[in-house]
């Protein structure tokens, strides 16, 4: 993808960065006072919801996430000239479709609670931030207003990075008018149904008369929570790589019979007998144990493989001395209907009753 859409989608993920683009440009900053027209016009442009404080924008964007109402969330983070832009892009590129919506559903069910704390910026770091929205706003405001229908996306990209060029000078520097009158980066507690600490780390912005945004959403590294969900996951990994092994080697030396077992029903293994489902038990035991010896460190860890359509579909995994911090690997959550649970907001008993309840086809 071009620039602009690699600004502004990667803005909108949880890994972005602030783009570093062409620093050795050289130009002068448009002046501040420039910015009240444009602005009136990216505030006529939209009609949906102004959020007075931070902490009402943050509230809506969850919510908006946990009901899978992408395109809300979206309006909670951009003005609508560029939530147009962004949903026309990515309904003309299958890789910025899939790519937008995997990292939507990391967010999954979780919702606001309060900010706990402001993580401090100097004005360095605000201006630098400042600009890289200012650009992206800038193009998609202008590229709004040229068309009453979009051209097709190829050309749309040229023209995209043509004039992203014109005005991104450097992170200090850029050919734009300023949009945002404020800028904060704070630190979220999220609240789950499983009274499970999670914490975001959130930047928001405020437009005059446009109200206060989110523009980017990150996991906090230093909590103890996300130290513990990340090493659980990199188990989970391993466990998943090494039950693909495992079962075949089983089927092919046809251990308990295996060969003969029809794959295409639903069945489970667990390291718990009670959740094992339609797989012999005393098969499950020495298979957990392969597993153990197979992987150094996984005999801390309770875990419960699925398999479904002759196709292992999940693996839930715990540690043995906390079921309630549990990885879904690998897709977060089950599941129910129209419905599902995440992951955070389920206890490892909990998740392998609704597994079992709730088998996929």
């Amino acid at each position: 993808m071009k620039k602009y859409l690699s600004a502004i989608a990667m803005t909108l993920v949880m890994t972005c960065t602030v783009t570093a683009c062409e620093a050795n440009k050289s130009s002068d900053v448009s002046s501040k006072e420039n910015s009240s027209e444009t602005v009136n016009e990216l505030a006529d442009s939209s009609d949906k919801a102004v959020y007075d404080t931070y902490e009402e924008a943050l509230a809506a964007y969850y919510e908006y996430v946990a009901a899978k109402d992408y395109d809300a969330a979206l309006s909670v983070m951009l003005p609508e000239s560029a939530c147009s832009l962004i949903k026309y892009m990515k309904s003309e590129d299958e890789i910025v479709e899939e790519y937008f919506y995997d990292w939507w559903d990391i967010n999954k069910k979780l919702y606001f609670d309060e900010v706990v704390s402001e993580i401090q910026m100097d004005d360095a770091e605000k201006q630098e931030y400042c600009n890289e929205i200012n650009a992206e706003l800038y193009c998609s405001l202008q590229i709004s207003e040229k068309y009453e229908q979009f051209p097709p996306a190829e050309k749309l990209e040229e023209e995209i990075s043509e004039l992203y060029d014109q005005v991104w000078i450097t992170p200090q520097q850029t050919n734009c008018p300023n949009y945002i009158s404020d800028i904060r980066n704070v630190k979220v507690h999220l609240a789950t149904t499983n009274d499970v600490d999670i914490y975001h780390t959130a930047f928001v912005y405020l437009i005059d008369g446009e109200g206060w945004r989110v523009i980017r959403i990150e996991d906090d590294p230093k909590e103890e929570w996300e130290k513990k969900i990340t090493s659980i996951a990199d188990m989970g990994h391993s466990v998943w790589t090494s039950s693909l092994d495992l079962v075949n080697e089983y089927i092919t030396e046809n251990k308990f019979g295996l060969a003969e077992k029809d794959w295409t029903k639903p069945c489970a293994i667990s390291t718990v007998p009670d959740f094992c489902y339609n797989f012999d038990k005393e098969a499950a035991l020495e298979f957990c144990e392969d597993i153990y010896s197979d992987i150094d460190g996984a005999e801390k860890y309770d875990f419960f493989i699925a398999f479904s359509g002759s196709t292992m579909t999940d693996i839930i995994i715990c540690s043995k001395d906390d079921h309630k911090n549990i990885c879904i690997t690998p897709s977060g959550s089950i599941d129910i209907g129209d419905e599902y649970e995440n992951a955070s907001d389920l206890t490892f008993e909990k998740a392998c009753q609704l597994y079992l309840e709730n088998f996929p086809s």
